[in-house]
């Protein structure tokens, strides 16, 4: 089942879990699939509701553990905390990853002994416009997850390791803390990999041969909350690393250039301009909030 190149290091999938019945199957059987070895498989369920605890349950390879406090940074500490491994990787219970992704990721990992992390690329399958406009949006123009692999060494997205598709080595989440859950569902991938990155123990790269597909809002309200999310996310970054005040200039252009777009396009052209427009809208209302609730200027 298992061909990896080199001597295989221990491997534990860590997922956290929150009403997720409608993907956790199919993430279960992608993880199960690998061609690498995964030692142990731990979930960490927030209190679902809708029949994930159930699905989960019935798995005998998957190691259940609760999370109280609900959001995804304290699942996953909750299950690091359950871990035994060399390596930990990370996926979400709405991600599918290919066969060879862990394979893929410890390729990168055991490339060099001072390889500390390793992420993957993101994809999507967009079946509907806002699938569409919010992968065109994270996947190629923020995260950047492309064809190509290199060493990932400033802080910024660009390349970054995202928990739907990555890989630490255990004692190094152990020496950062894992993940602040100060940050809750608020770029707490972000900050794991800011703070390993400050630690400089080891190096990071991106691999782009080890891919997941992940899901994207299929609604308009959807897109709303997920995109005001990321823009909580800049803010609590901007607070707790960049420490400056920032307004993306950038970003006004673009939603005021969708704005016009709205307004002179039709069919498909406009009404995808149209959700970009929504999507950006709740952004910078992420990065309003934000920065009201941690008294910053990030705008």
């Amino acid at each position: 089942m298992s061909k990896p190149s080199r001597m295989a290091a221990s491997v534990s999938v860590v997922v956290p879990t929150l009403n997720e019945a409608s993907g956790i199957g199919a993430l279960l059987e992608s993880v199960h699939s690998q061609t690498y070895p995964i030692t142990e498989c731990v979930v960490a369920d927030g209190g679902s509701s809708d029949g994930t605890r159930e699905i989960l349950a019935a798995d005998p390879a998957v190691i259940l553990v609760d999370n109280p406090r609900r959001h995804a940074a304290a699942g996953r500490n909750v299950a690091l905390r359950r871990c035994t491994t060399d390596w930990v990787v990370f996926t979400d219970g709405d991600c599918r990853p290919a066969r060879d992704w862990a394979e893929s990721l410890m390729d990168a990992a055991t490339s060099g002994p001072d390889v500390v992390g390793v992420g993957g690329r993101l994809t999507a399958q967009p079946m509907n416009s806002f699938e569409r406009v919010c992968a065109r949006m994270l996947l190629t123009r923020i995260l950047r997850h492309q064809d190509g692999s290199r060493p990932v060494i400033t802080k910024s997205l660009d390349g970054a390791l995202v928990t739907a598709n990555c890989a630490y080595r255990r004692d190094i989440l152990q020496r950062v803390g894992g993940f602040d859950e100060r940050f809750s569902n608020f770029g707490e991938d972000i900050d794991l990999m800011f703070r390993v990155l400050d630690l400089g123990a080891g190096r990071l790269l991106h691999n782009a041969n080890a891919v997941v597909v992940g899901d994207m809002p299929t609604t308009l309200s959807a897109t709303i909350r997920k995109w005001r999310q990321y823009g909580m996310a800049s803010s609590y970054l901007n607070k707790h690393h960049y420490h400056r005040i920032s307004v993306d200039a950038a970003l006004y252009r673009t939603l005021f250039g969708l704005i016009r777009d709205v307004a002179t396009t039709s069919g498909t052209a406009r009404s995808e301009a149209l959700i970009a427009a929504a999507q950006l809208a709740a952004h910078i209302g992420g990065k309003l909030e934000g920065s009201v609730r941690l008294r910053i200027i990030n705008l």
